[in-house]
């Protein structure tokens, strides 16, 4: 028993593709903007100060590192946005390039939470 690829309807891609682009515009548009006007959280000290985050970068180094991946995310949704990289006329360069959310996966292994891992992942 062999599977077949599925075929989608052409108007499906760009949908999809455009659902992506918002979700992820969204997402680190608004963690990145929060942690730059708000700098660094009370749990972030009891969530990573017990990992090797704490000493090296330190605890305000990965904050503000985070930040920045953050935003730069941002940048590129808004890039591939604007490029309209979801019509599909291109590849969609910026928004492959924008799964930056690998980072936040890294921060719920670095504290053992193998579970948040997993779901950040899927």
């Amino acid at each position: 028993m062999t599977t077949q690829p599925v075929e989608w309807p052409k108007w499906q891609r760009p949908l999809i593709l455009l659902a992506i682009n918002l979700l992820f515009l969204t997402v680190w548009g608004v963690t990145g903007w929060d942690k730059i006007r708000s700098g660094i959280p009370p749990w972030f000290g009891d969530k990573f100060g017990a990992t090797w985050l704490a000493v090296f970068p330190g605890l305000k180094a990965s904050l503000w590192i985070l930040a920045v991946s953050e935003v730069a995310a941002f940048l590129l949704a808004l890039g591939a946005l604007v490029k309209l990289e979801f019509v599909g006329r291109a590849r969609p360069v910026w928004l492959a390039t924008m799964l930056v959310f690998v980072q936040l996966s890294l921060g719920q292994w670095v504290s053992k939470e193998y579970t948040g891992s997993h779901m950040i992942f899927m």
